[in-house]
Formats: structure tokens, sequence, C-alpha cells
């Protein structure tokens, strides 16, 4: 039978129980003799050996008792080590884990063996073949190689100060200073002396002071140009060598600058932005697997890079909170009023879609619920590909989205160019757009004059875009140009090609601010087309702006093209949000 003991029973017995308990770091050193690892990697300056992991590991699972958790934590001090301390590029956060996973694998081999030799090998985690800092970084990592991690930074010994890294210069300098003695010739022996072209000497006691270049003149050459901070250090020591008076500051003195005046310029807009009224525009690109999203304010009179996020995922709530934080940052829950995006799922739906959770979000925040209206670009482009589906013959499905005349164009399209008898007649171009845009404003202009005239003009041939589905004016292009240069194809193309260059072409290549007659006179043109009338009764948005601007996210389109340059110059990927900001300046 069951019974219950009683309080005082229970605390007897408590100190009893207590001592019977194992602790957890008894119970690991049974497995073997693996000294603690107390200090944190981050805090030391040398690459750890396995059984230091090990030792760390178990040290930490007095605080941590999770083996996933040890193991991040682990990965995160090995990462600032690997970045902070050594400049030695790393491997992802994926692959540090699968190595901690794998180590962990051999250690319970070595327990089961009781051979724990393998253990003293070198824990690397370095890329190779990533973005080295500087030649002694490279070979700063071949001797600890080589010496099982048992070589550091050394400031003992002067060395040249172009072989140095930048960050770590200056210390190095000072230090080793200490360690020359004077001599009677006022002069250093050659391999313990100092370029002339980089500091001064005092005689009196020996003090060297560091010449200091202005670095406004690198730093916009950085900002304008999107070039990284190494290669505008690379182009100004190249101009003053041919004799062009210039500034020829250091790379880190150019980084350093950089983003001191990344800093400074976010400080004001965070002070100024929140005094007008801003609409809200966003989009999002992966690059190298990754999601980045860009945020971009506009209004009447300024159009601001706001930030480029990264994310983790490129899931709607993921989305939602990466804005959020962003506007909480810059205090604007008050100052939007509105919300432009694209048309896509992610952000058009209607219970879980980014505008939606943002408008609850500003609900929220006691702040006025901003007006959402849809990038007309983006409704123009369905539209056009619901007719192409309805005059061609039914909608295309994945994966085979391509019309029949597409193929024949892409396949055969250097050769129709060259069989192509160009006319003579040149028109005359306006627009104002670039690229695949201005292509299309040409091509749409040379179907018109074919139409009225019965020949073509000089057509200015350019590369065939990218088809993408986002946007199907991609297809229009193809269109036009198959129309042109494939006569087999005109009667089957003509429709749709007098919709494109006619209709559709009017308000694609307007400006797409607000007027009231649009909706109707789409409405009419787009009769026989059920599916059209209906994804522009659904998507294009009747009530007036409230900030008289241009309805189409092209200005977030603009900025991921910013992003991606300033992506590929911005040697650290975690202050690409700076860079980003100071492209407003170009």
């Amino acid at each position: 039978m069951s019974y219950k003991k009683s309080d005082v029973t229970i605390q007897e017995n408590k100190h009893i129980w207590a001592d019977n308990l194992v602790q957890f770091q008894q119970c690991h050193r049974k497995r073997g003799m693996v000294p603690q690892q107390c200090k944190s990697f981050a805090d030391t300056c040398r690459m750890p050996v396995m059984v230091k992991i090990i030792g760390r590991y178990h040290f930490l699972g007095c605080d941590i008792k999770g083996r996933k958790e040890r193991m991040i934590q682990i990965s995160k001090e090995l990462k600032v080590l690997w970045n902070n301390k050594l400049n030695f590029p790393n491997v992802s956060d994926q692959r540090i884990i699968k190595k901690l996973e794998n180590l962990m694998k051999t250690y319970d081999e070595c327990v089961k063996r009781r051979n724990y030799d393998v253990l003293n090998e070198i824990f690397d985690i370095t890329k190779v073949n990533g973005l080295w800092l500087s030649n002694d970084d490279k070979q700063l990592y071949h001797l600890q190689i080589q010496s099982m991690g048992q070589v550091g930074y050394s400031t003992g010994k002067l060395a040249s100060n172009e072989s140095i890294h930048p960050s770590k210069r200056r210390k190095i300098l000072t230090e080793s200073v200490s360690l020359i003695e004077p001599d009677d010739s006022n002069s250093f022996q050659s391999e313990n002396s100092f370029e002339s072209s980089d500091f001064d000497y005092i005689h009196d006691g020996f003090q060297p002071s560091r010449k200091y270049h202005k670095s406004k003149f690198a730093k916009n050459l950085v900002v304008a140009t999107s070039v990284s901070t190494h290669k505008a250090a690379k182009i100004c020591k190249k101009l003053a060598h041919y004799g062009i008076s210039i500034p020829t500051p250091s790379q880190a003195a150019i980084y350093k600058a950089t983003f001191k005046e990344a800093v400074k310029q976010k400080e004001e807009m965070i002070a100024n932005l929140q005094m007008q009224q801003w609409s809200l525009h966003f989009d999002g690109k992966q690059i190298e697997g990754k999601e980045y999203q860009v945020v971009v304010l506009k209004n009447e009179n300024n159009e601001i890079k706001l930030d480029a996020l990264s994310l983790s995922d490129g899931k709607a709530q993921t989305i939602t909170d990466g804005i959020c934080k962003v506007i909480d940052e810059y205090n604007l829950w008050k100052a939007i009023m509105m919300i432009i995006s694209d048309t896509t799922n992610v952000n058009t739906g209607a219970k879980n879609g980014v505008v939606v959770k943002l408008q609850q979000r500003f609900y929220e925040k006691c702040a006025n619920k901003p007006q959402f209206v849809s990038c007309q670009h983006h409704v123009l482009d369905r539209i056009l590909r619901l007719v192409m589906d309805d005059e061609l013959g039914g909608a295309t499905r994945s994966p085979n989205i391509e019309y029949p005349f597409v193929s024949d164009l892409l396949k055969n399209y250097e050769e129709l160019k060259s069989q192509f008898k160009n006319g003579i007649q040149k028109i005359p171009d306006r627009s104002g757009w670039r690229d695949d845009m201005k292509f299309l404003f040409h091509l749409t202009r040379v179907f018109k004059y074919f139409n009225e005239t019965g020949h073509f003009p000089f057509i200015n041939f350019q590369k065939i875009p990218n088809i993408c589905n986002a946007r199907w004016n991609s297809r229009a292009i193809l269109a036009i140009l198959a129309f042109i240069l494939i006569p087999t194809t005109r009667t089957t193309l003509y429709n749709v090609c007098c919709f494109i260059s006619n209709e559709w072409a009017t308000y694609w290549f307007s400006n797409q601010c607000y007027n009231g007659n649009d909706f109707n006179n789409l409405l009419s043109i787009l009769k026989p087309y059920k599916k059209a009338t209906q994804t522009l009764q659904n998507h294009w948005k009747q009530e007036a702006s409230l900030i008289h601007i241009p309805r189409s996210n092209q200005c977030a389109e603009r900025a991921i093209k910013t992003m991606q340059e300033v992506y590929r110059a911005c040697s650290n990927k975690n202050k690409i949000g700076l860079r980003f900001i100071l492209s407003n300046k170009k």
C-alpha cells in the first residue's frame, strides 16, 4: 500500500538524495581526461585544436544542457575568432555545425578505444578559397596549421608597412617602436626601418608621428561608383603614382570613413524622415541562396533607400518582422501614408500577406492604417499575360510556359537578324526608358509605323532580355520581334501586337500617377477578355492616392539593382545595409 511521506521526513532525506546525484561534469570526466576549456574562443587569438573544442563542449554543459545549443554557442565563438581576431574567411554556419557534429562522433570513437591522439589536430573552419584581407593573413594561416595552433600574432619584430593588414598595422608599429634604440647617425637598419612616406620622426625620443591622408576623395569614390574600399585605395595610389596630386589613405582608413559617414547619414535620416509623409515600397531578391529585401521611402520630392534587409527566408512573417524593425528604428509609424508593392501572393494574400500583416502592425501602434496600392506595372503585366493566353490558344502551364514562336526566335535570333532587310527611316526615341524597357518602347513604335505604312523603319535590334514570369513584358518583346523577323507568324501575332503597341503600351509607358478615368478605359478595352477583366477589377485600386506619386514599385526594383552592386563591392556582408544607405548620395 502506497503512502505519502511527511514534510519532516522529506527534509531529513534531502541531503542524502542530493549527495547521491551525479554531477554533470563528473559524469563526463569518466569518459576520458579531457581538460576543461573555460575561456571562450572569442577571447583567444589562435586556431584551437580539437581537444579544446571538446573541453569547451563539456564546460558549457553546466549552463547549456542541449547538445545542439552548445554546438551553436561554440560555432558563434569560433566565427568571432575567425572574423574579428584572425581575419580568416570562414565557411558557412551549416558547415561549422556539421564539422562539430563530426568531431563529436570522432570523440565518441576515441572514448571507446581509449585513444585520444586524433583530437590533437587543428579544428579548421577556414574557407581557403574565400576572400583574404591580406597576404599576411594567409601566411599566418599556414603557419598556424604547421605549428598546430602554437603561432599567433607577434609584435616583437618590425615589418614593412605594406605587408601588415591595416587593422593591425597601427598596434604593431606602436608596440614595436619601443624596441628600437637610437643610433648616433639617427638612422635605422634597413630591416628595422619605417618607410619615410608613411612616418616622420622626431629625434627627441624617436617618437614616430603617423602621416594621415584625408579619405574624403576615396570615400566619395566608394559611394559614387560602388567599388570596394580595397579597390578605392589601389586607385588612389595608382593615380598618385602617375603624378596626380591626390591623397592616398589606406584601405582601413577608407573603410572606417565610409561606414562612419553611413552612420552619420543614418542618424540624420532618423531625425528628419519622421517629419514628412511617405509611401513605403519593398521588394525582394535572392542572392547566393539568401533572401534580401530592400525598403524604400518615396514622396513628391524625395526617394530614400532606407535599408537592405538580410533575411533567413522569404516568408510573409519574416518579411513583415524585418520591415517593422526598420520602421521602429526610424520611428516612421505615423509618417507612412501609403504602401505600394508587387502583386505577388506573399505580398497581397488576403489573410497572411505582408501588406495585411503590416496594416495590422500599424493598428497595434495606434497609427493610421496606410493605404495599399498595387503596383500598376505588375497589374498590367498580369493583364498582358492573360490577353496573350487568350489570343494564342489557352493558358501556358509549367514547365511548358513558352509560346510556339518563342523557341524558334531564341534559337535562330542571330540568323534571322542577318536575313532581315532593315529599313532606312529612323524613329526618334524620346521615351527616357532604359535597357529592355527602352527596347520594348522602340519595338512598339516600329509596329505602329508598319501598321500605318506597310513597311518597316530602321530597327535597332538589341540583345533579347531574360525571360521572367514575374515580368511578362519580356514576352511582349518576343512577340513583336517574332512578328518582324518570322513572317509566317504575323497572322497569329497581329492582334496581340496591336494590343501591346496601342492600348497596353499607352498605359504601361505612362507616368502611372492616379487618373480616375484609367480604370474605366481599361475595362472597356479588356471587355473581350474575361480573365483579364477580373484581374483588373481585383488588383487595380480606384481610390485616389494619398500622396501624389507614381503608383509603381519601380523605385524598389531600381534599389535592388543598387543593392546587387553594393553586395558585389562590400567585403563585409553584415554591413551591406549601411553601404546601401550611402547609395542615396549618388
